[in-house]
């Protein structure tokens, strides 16, 4: 379980630093996969089945997946993208 974790972190991590805003949307959505797993292996996702027995299918949990990957994406992708812009302009502000 601490890979994925660590894993999620070095993607976080990635996508504050890339140079470019596509490179930080890109590794901001794929910072949200490794959490999902840690949500399947720490119990979360089993809660979740016991309580609604129609997701118990396999494509329905890859629709699922996809989706809360996308949203996991689209909220951490545009907050790294302002935090690296407001760091930049206070790195632009100390010199």
């Amino acid at each position: 379980m601490v890979v994925y974790a660590i894993v999620g972190g070095w993607l976080l991590i990635v996508s504050q630093t890339a140079s470019d805003v596509k490179g930080q949307y890109i590794f901001g959505q794929l910072s949200g996969a490794p959490m999902i797993m840690l949500m399947t292996f720490s119990g979360t996702i089993d809660i979740i089945l016991n309580s609604f027995p129609w997701l118990n299918n396999i494509y329905v949990m890859f629709a699922l997946s996809a989706v809360l990957v996308y949203a996991i994406g689209s909220v951490v992708g545009p907050l790294v993208q302002r935090l690296s812009a407001i760091s930049r302009k206070n790195w632009e502000r100390s010199l």
